[in-house]
């Protein structure tokens, strides 16, 4: 449900700013790296984004899907390890410092 939420706030935030895409609010949301392929290729189609903010964007989306790919594969190693019971925020802390995330 959390991510279905977050894909209907990108959807209604691209739906209901297309009257007024270059709004700060709008230009915000599109280096958000959730909201950013639906706001971007809104501000994309209505011609409103410079190349320079599209590759921008873009680029903070890359990043943040590798940061948080390499840091699920970093909680899911621990998972795996520690199975048979779930780890506290206490023991993923201290895997955390013992893998220098």
């Amino acid at each position: 449900m959390p991510i279905t939420v977050l894909s209907l706030a990108a959807f209604y935030i691209g739906i209901f700013n297309t009257a007024a895409p270059d709004t700060m609010f709008v230009k915000v949301a599109g280096y958000i790296p959730f909201f950013s392929p639906t706001v971007m290729l809104l501000r994309i189609g209505l011609e409103r984004a410079t190349l320079l903010e599209i590759w921008v964007s873009l680029a903070i989306l890359v990043a943040s899907i590798l940061f948080f790919g390499w840091f699920a594969a970093k909680i899911y190693r621990t998972g795996v390890l520690m199975y048979g019971k779930r780890p506290t925020f206490k023991e993923l802390r201290k895997v955390m410092k013992a893998y220098k995330i």
